[in-house]
Order: structure tokens, then sequence, then C-alpha cells
């Protein structure tokens, strides 16, 4: 053969490269369906899960009744359990702090009381309370879980040392109930005992409903008086003037408001008839003016809009 002869190069036809993208869009398509069924299965879920917790709703009567029943299997507690505590003999409430933080008070509850006279402790009586409080609360935690009432951070203590509410207390909400369950950190004289002094435990529920009305008739005082911790009770509503009972946990105070336009403003907060000239101060138009002591020590009858 020939040295110079060269083989003959024989073409052949490109093979087309391969569209990534497109081979890539099925599998991205799919797996979007995927996760855009798996999103909407889940907000079902979840709504049907709501919908069958709201439907569950159990009445605050049902759920002191249940409480009560079960204290009273309980031995060391039994003997203490106050059934026929009239509505306003005790502080039958429940103290809510709402979720945009305004605290609000639901009263004249469906409640369980326990109350130990101090008579029958013996002279150190912190650990027989700490003793019946851990039953006590253990008792309702139990039955909270299983009826599905869950823990309310904002308007429970964080441990047994959480001064924040003067009392320890454990709130739940679920159901379509709110309810506190406090130990009373102090004692107390107490008629219905015949005994000097007791100390207190309680549970308190009252339906979510009660709260929401009572959050919406409440609001417009609180933000007059601009206190977000402390609730009102004892509402008296008079044309443009108000009056009601404000206290924190232990302290208290009677309040007085005007309306303005649509907003309720703050004329006095005090324990007695203020000085005519703190009224002067603070701006308060005279029809609207409590009664108040002059500057020669004389008591003014209240303003028109109070007759």
């Amino acid at each position: 053969m020939d040295q110079n002869s060269q083989t003959p190069i024989i073409s052949t036809p490109s093979q087309p490269q391969p569209d990534i993208a497109k081979k890539s869009w099925p599998k991205l398509k799919i797996f979007s369906i995927i996760a855009v069924c798996a999103l909407i299965t889940g907000a079902a879920f979840l709504a049907n899960y709501k919908s069958n917790r709201s439907l569950n709703r159990i009445s605050p009567g049902t759920m002191t009744a249940i409480v009560s029943a079960a204290v009273k299997n309980d031995p060391d507690i039994s003997p203490f359990v106050m059934d026929n505590l009239p509505f306003g003999e005790t502080y039958n409430n429940v103290w809510w702090i709402s979720d945009d933080g305004w605290n609000i008070l639901v009263e004249n509850t469906h409640h369980v009381t326990i109350r130990i006279p101090a008579s029958s402790i013996p002279n150190n009586i912190e650990p027989v309370r700490t003793n019946f409080s851990i039953k006590f609360q253990k008792i309702i935690a139990s039955i909270m879980k299983k009826h599905d009432l869950l823990i309310s951070n904002k308007s429970s203590s964080m441990s047994t040392a959480d001064k924040r509410y003067y009392d320890y207390i454990q709130a739940y909400e679920g159901s379509g109930l709110l309810c506190t369950a406090l130990t009373n950190a102090d004692r107390f004289s107490d008629v219905s005992t015949y005994d000097k002094m007791v100390i207190e435990m309680q549970l308190n529920c009252a339906d979510n409903k009660r709260f929401e009305a009572e959050y919406e008739r409440q609001l417009p005082f609180l933000k007059g008086l601009n206190e977000k911790n402390s609730v009102i009770s004892r509402l008296e509503v008079k044309n443009n003037v108000a009056r009601m009972q404000i206290r924190g946990r232990r302290t208290g105070a009677e309040a007085f408001l005007y309306k303005s336009g649509n907003a309720w403003k703050k004329i006095i907060v005090s324990q007695q008839a203020p000085q005519c000239s703190e009224l002067i101060r603070n701006n308060i138009p005279t029809e609207f003016w409590t009664s108040c002591y002059d500057k020669d020590n004389k008591l003014k009858e209240a303003g028109a809009a109070w007759k």
C-alpha cells in the first residue's frame, strides 16, 4: 500500500445533546405536585383537628363536677372540699391574660374549693400547703390532659417559686373552656368553716365565649386607664361616665372614667374621695368631677354627669 495514501475519513451525523432542563422538568413538576398535596392534606388535617376540638366542648359545670368527684376520691383532700359555697362568698373568678396582653376577669365562675382549717395543721404550715397543692394540681393536670385542655403559659406560674401572680397558678385552655387552678399564697379568716384561719386551693372554669364577651366589654375601660397588669370588676356605666373596681393580685382601688368622643378617659383612681385640685390638675371637665375635697377640706358633690 502506498505509504502516502490516507485512510478515508467517514463523517457521521452529530448526535443531539440531551436538554437537561427538559429532562428535569417532569421530576420537578411531580415533586411540586406532591408538596402541594402534602400542604393541602396537612391544612385539612389541622382544620379537622381544630373542628373536632371545638365540637368537643365541655361546660364549666361539667368540668368542675368531674374535678370535684376526683378530689373527693382522695382521702387526704376529701374532708376539705367545700361543695356549697355560694357565688360571691369566695373569689370565684377566672383571671385570664389575653393573647394581646390584657388582664380580663370573668366573675361568678363554676369552682371547686378546698379549705383546710389552720387549726388542723401542725405548727409549720408550709409543708402541708405544699403537699396538698401538689396533690390538688396533679389531679387537675391529669383531668385537663384527658379532656384536651392545654397549659396556657401566659396565665400560668412558671414554677412554685414564681411570684409574678402572687399565688401559684396553673391555667388551662381547650374544649371551649378556660380554667385556672390556684393555690392561695395567704392564710385568711373564713366564716364558712368557723375557723379563724384557712389555707385555700381552688379550680375555676369559665366558658371561652364568656371570656370573649368580657374582653370586648372591659377592654375600652382598661385602655382608658392605660392599665395592662390589673383587672376591673363591678363595672357601672351611666351615660358618659363609668365607675369600677380596679385591682392587682391583692391591692385595689376605685376608678372613675368619662367618655370623650368614642374613647374613655380616666378621671381618678383612688381609695377615697380625691382633692378637687387633683381633678383641676388633670383637666377634668367639671361636669364629670367625682365628689372631692375643696381647699377648705369640705366635700363637694359630684358633677352633673353623675346625677
